[in-house]
């Protein structure tokens, strides 16, 4: 927690807030298995960071590439699960070259 807390000034100044939780029943929901975890939220779609926590300038290149690059986002099973049951449109590009699926949330 102490090298995240070294770029919150620097998030913060990106517009984007820093919260904490030990809410583990949400965590699961957003597809984290692993703690400690970073997950970064845009309009309510989580991206779980899988680098490595205490590198704190990749931690903060991460947070500020999300913040400024618009992409399809690379999602766990659960996160996909949970955003089938939450969303009415939703468009999903299964690939072999990752364990994981991406999705996009179309307009409603």
């Amino acid at each position: 927690m102490e090298k995240l807390e070294n770029v919150d000034d620097e998030v913060a100044r990106h517009g984007v807030t820093f919260f904490r939780t030990s809410d583990l029943k949400f965590a699961s929901e957003q597809g984290v298995s692993e703690f400690p975890a970073l997950v970064y939220f845009e309009n309510s779609v989580a991206s779980v960071y899988e680098g490595e926590l205490t590198a704190e300038e990749d931690v903060l290149h991460w947070i500020v590439e999300h913040k400024t690059e618009s992409r399809i986002e690379l999602i766990t099973r659960g996160m996909l699960e949970s955003a089938l049951v939450e969303t009415h449109y939703l468009a999903v590009f299964f690939c072999k070259f990752s364990s994981v699926l991406v999705w996009k949330e179309l307009e409603k």
